[in-house]
């Protein structure tokens, strides 16, 4: 008996070592009267609010107050954020959607900044020199919308990454087939933001940066940071073990 259960939790080791399928899945609902995120996130399964960028004031920094950008003003566009909270799974990233035809194909990438703040137009980053922390074949297609939507792209298998206290992430949607008419909420006016700004680049070769179409100044692009807590070693040990063990008696039923 103890050498049979030694051999499920090296086994249950080893599953929990390969790495999972990645998938982004995407949800949405009308965005309405809402001045936050949602604090849930939309398809119930991917997490609580755990960040957003969107501010109570100024007027401008706010859903009501926000405008709408265009997605063609370069291949990529995004937000820099700072993590404070603790370490945690990184399930679900919401953008609001001002309303487009669609159809346009992205590919949804995150970069780790390491420890440094990224909150003015002149605090760059050259995106050729990072690793993207999804899945490269990744892929989303953006839904022909009419209105305001909370767009949230649920993250699954090896994209739910681990986000680690004081460190800054480089979120982004990259152009890779489309005419680029998708629209997005950002802060209109100049924002001050303690956690990073919004940023555009033509390509992954190039300096991102939010010099245009942002005049020169702090734009955020309006995004919400859906989370899970972290699993305890123990109970990553028991769901392995609880996969192969309920596998095993499937297998001697239908065996039966």
């Amino acid at each position: 008996m103890k050498t049979h259960f030694k051999t499920l939790a090296i086994l249950a080791a080893l599953a929990l070592a390969t790495s999972v399928q990645a998938q982004v899945t995407l949800n949405r609902i009308g965005v309405g009267s809402a001045t936050d995120f949602p604090a849930f996130s939309i398809s119930g399964l991917n997490g609580t609010l755990a960040f957003e960028s969107i501010g109570t004031t100024p007027a401008g920094a706010t859903i009501a107050g926000g405008a709408s950008q265009g997605a063609n003003i370069a291949n990529v566009t995004g937000e820099i954020f700072n993590w404070t909270g603790p370490n945690s799974i990184l399930s679900a990233i919401s953008i609001i959607d001002m309303g487009a035809a669609g159809g346009d194909t992205y590919q949804p990438f995150l970069f780790d900044l390491g420890t440094g703040i990224y909150n003015l137009p002149s605090l760059q980053f050259n995106p050729s020199i990072q690793t993207d922390l999804f899945s490269d074949s990744d892929s989303i297609t953006m839904p022909a919308l009419g209105s305001k939507n909370f767009v949230e792209l649920d993250l699954t298998g090896s994209d739910q990454i681990t986000l680690v206290t004081g460190q800054s992430y480089a979120f982004g949607l990259a152009l890779t087939s489309g005419s680029a008419n998708l629209n997005f909420e950002r802060a209109s006016g100049a924002q001050s933001d303690p956690n990073g700004d919004g940023y555009t680049f033509a390509n992954f070769a190039s300096t991102a940066d939010n010099a245009a179409p942002y005049s020169g100044s702090v734009r955020n692009e309006f995004i919400g940071v859906y989370t899970t807590p972290v699993p305890e070693p123990s109970s990553m040990v028991l769901m392995g073990l609880g996969i192969l063990v309920g596998g095993m008696l499937i297998r001697r039923r239908q065996k039966a």
